[in-house]
């Protein structure tokens, strides 16, 4: 063992594994999707985390992706707060009209994923609403600006 003392050893690990998660994971990523179509999502996956660049571009599409979705999301109920008609867009929420949003998250997707696919399915029982308005309903089951309860 080349490190006689904890620390030592502890720091020549963290060392370690950020240099080798990559190919440490490998093995875990490549049993946790052995279904034939999502292993070559995998392997594209695994190819483009090796790759600084790849991997970065990746990151910025889906990003975009994101608030692409977001903003069409936003636009399709109204494109303003329901409550106090609060219409910059990074203030905005989508609210679960009759509550319930974090057990509908996580039943559906998450991520891109779940505005993605509310958009696609295009239902009822949302509302924008600003943040300070979602909170407040949230935290205390009422808007102060009084249009919501």
């Amino acid at each position: 063992m080349p490190h006689n003392t904890p620390e030592k050893r502890r720091a020549w690990s963290k060392k370690y594994y950020r240099e080798n998660h990559f190919r440490l994971n490998a093995h875990k990523l490549k049993w946790s999707r052995s279904v034939a179509g999502k292993a070559k999502k995998s392997q594209y996956y695994l190819s483009i985390r090796n790759d600084p660049i790849k991997y970065v571009a990746h990151l910025s599409k889906l990003s975009k992706l994101r608030q692409s979705n977001r903003k069409k999301m936003i636009e399709m109920y109204g494109g303003k707060c329901a409550c106090c008609g609060e219409a910059t867009f990074e203030f905005m929420a989508i609210d679960h009209v009759n509550g319930g949003g974090k057990q509908h998250r996580k039943s559906v997707a998450s991520g891109a994923g779940y505005v993605g696919r509310l958009l696609r399915e295009k239902r009822g029982g949302f509302r924008v609403l600003c943040h300070n308005c979602n909170m407040s309903l949230g935290f205390y089951g009422y808007c102060p600006h009084g249009g919501l309860k």
